[in-house]
């Protein structure tokens, strides 16, 4: 097999007593941002590399000594106290634009939905199946149906000592077709990344 590491998605629709309504198939992401490009280069040595924030704003991963820490704006300042993960996070928009590699965040972030913590799962001793599993549950409490077009995966980054975060989208994904969500339904998504070595 030739190594690789590839993202999937899928989603499933649930009414307001939990039942499963609606499940999709399996589809295949298209959707690395550059961010995660900057923190493969990082692991392996390379230093600031830039991270695009929600914003826009161009941070940039630490030197040598703290590879994983960040330069707040611009490639100078840099402060021993570091950075460090905060969260890894979903969210759901209404945007159809097409995923690009620059894409910094949703086009659309949808609003009006109460949302579930993150359910993880992972195997990572087998060379053939390793695999990672995020999901997450968000229930429609708007009073009105939503539309859902796109879906991402986010880390939250902080600088924590001068109070500075930022949110890193890593995947963007848009539905093939709009997922409808009425009023009082839920939507469940998975990414599951799967890595052949």
């Amino acid at each position: 097999m030739i190594p690789s590491i590839q993202p999937y998605y899928s989603y499933t629709i649930s009414d307001e007593q939990g039942k499963i309504i609606r499940k999709s198939r399996t589809y295949k992401c298209h959707s690395f941002t550059r961010n995660v490009m900057s923190f493969i280069a990082s692991a392996m040595g390379a230093t600031q590399m830039p991270l695009y924030s929600s914003a826009g704003i161009a941070h940039y991963t630490g030197p040598s000594s703290y590879p994983y820490g960040w330069y707040s704006v611009g490639k100078s300042g840099w402060n021993s106290y570091g950075a460090y993960w905060n969260s890894c996070d979903m969210i759901i928009g209404g945007g159809t634009n097409t995923p690009t590699i620059n894409d910094n965040w949703l086009q659309t972030e949808l609003a009006g939905f109460t949302v579930s913590s993150l359910s993880v799962g992972y195997v990572i001793t087998d060379p053939a199946s390793n695999y990672y599993d995020i999901s997450k549950l968000f229930t429609n409490t708007s009073g009105v149906n939503k539309a859902v077009n796109e879906l991402g995966l986010y880390n939250y980054y902080a600088y924590a000592y001068y109070g500075q975060y930022a949110s890193i989208l890593l995947l963007r994904d848009v539905l093939p077709a709009t997922v409808n969500v009425a009023n009082g339904q839920s939507i469940t998504l998975k990414y599951t990344t799967r890595a052949i070595i």
